[in-house]
């Protein structure tokens, strides 16, 4: 991911992992884009499972923002492979069109085209407005879609078809066993029950951003 991300970048930018503790080869990995000149690399760590995977995307949130407390935020995964030169300056282009800060922008997965699912950047301020960038409660997925329909429910989810960002999960195959283990916990918690459950939480983040946009409107 780090790789296409620095080759087609503009600008220096900010990454920040989530490792788990035990998983010395991504801390290895981690490390050694210390040093490079293009991108800041930090991280959050944790013992495996102790935070809700939706979660983990706040932590790395935090870490983010309180070294660059106006840099907008990515949700991201380390199957993401970077394909369009200049994809920064691009998503920050379009972020900068919306003064209040209350947008979301989707890139083009490759898989997902403009649905409610996929990676996305927003704002630094969208963490203001809600107190985090993704829902907490989800051991696995739904993080995206939760997001992406609050902000598509407000008139504010951007899609950028020209801006490739692509998934490869898909097309990792076979499955690693951190693929596994996601799978065996998605049919165990049942995040899609917990999903419909909690849809007046989502309906009062719509709320909150409308009442943001309307506040702070030119």
């Amino acid at each position: 991911m780090l790789q296409t991300a620095v080759e087609t970048c503009t600008e220096p930018f900010q990454a920040v992992f989530y490792v788990d503790q035990d998983d010395y080869d991504s801390w290895a990995e981690v490390a050694g884009w210390r040093h490079h000149p293009r991108v800041e690399v930090r991280w959050v760590t944790a013992a495996r499972y102790a935070v809700p995977m939706s979660d983990m995307w706040n932590h790395c949130a935090h870490t983010a923002l309180d070294w660059h407390g106006d840099w907008p935020l990515m949700f991201i995964d380390d199957e993401a492979s970077f394909r369009t030169p200049g994809w920064d300056r691009l998503i920050c282009n379009e972020l900068g069109k919306w003064p209040d800060g209350g947008v979301l922008v989707q890139p083009n997965d490759t898989i997902h085209a403009d649905a409610a699912a996929g990676y996305f950047a927003v704002p630094a301020r969208w963490h203001e407005i809600f107190g985090r960038v993704t829902p907490r409660v989800f051991t696995y997925g739904y993080a995206d879609v939760w997001c992406m329909e609050v902000a598509q429910a407000a008139g504010r989810k951007v899609y950028l078809p020209d801006v490739v960002i692509e998934n490869l999960a898909p097309k990792l195959q076979p499955p690693d066993r951190v693929h596994e283990e996601n799978y065996e916990r998605a049919v165990r918690d049942r995040p899609g029950d917990l999903y419909n459950a909690t849809q007046a939480d989502p309906e009062r983040d719509v709320a909150l951003l409308l009442t943001w946009i309307r506040e702070h409107q030119p």
